[in-house]
């Protein structure tokens, strides 16, 4: 019996959460609150301020040291 035969498919796992990337991205969702208790939605939040506020700060210092 040859080796290619018997062969075992490598990384599963990838190939499957390249094939269903919605079903992939809500159960990793669900376990990263669960363990972090800090989820897409707090980073997206997060993220949103600080472009907020370095727009803020960079239109500022346009308005203010422009001459």
């Amino acid at each position: 019996m040859s080796g290619a035969h018997r062969r075992r498919r490598r990384l599963p796992r990838l190939r499957w959460a390249i094939r269903h990337p919605y079903q992939t991205l809500v159960r990793k969702h669900g376990k990263a609150i669960d363990y972090t208790g800090f989820g897409l939605v707090q980073a997206a939040v997060v993220g949103s301020f600080t472009i907020g506020v370095i727009g803020w700060l960079a239109y500022q210092y346009v308005v203010h040291l422009s001459p």
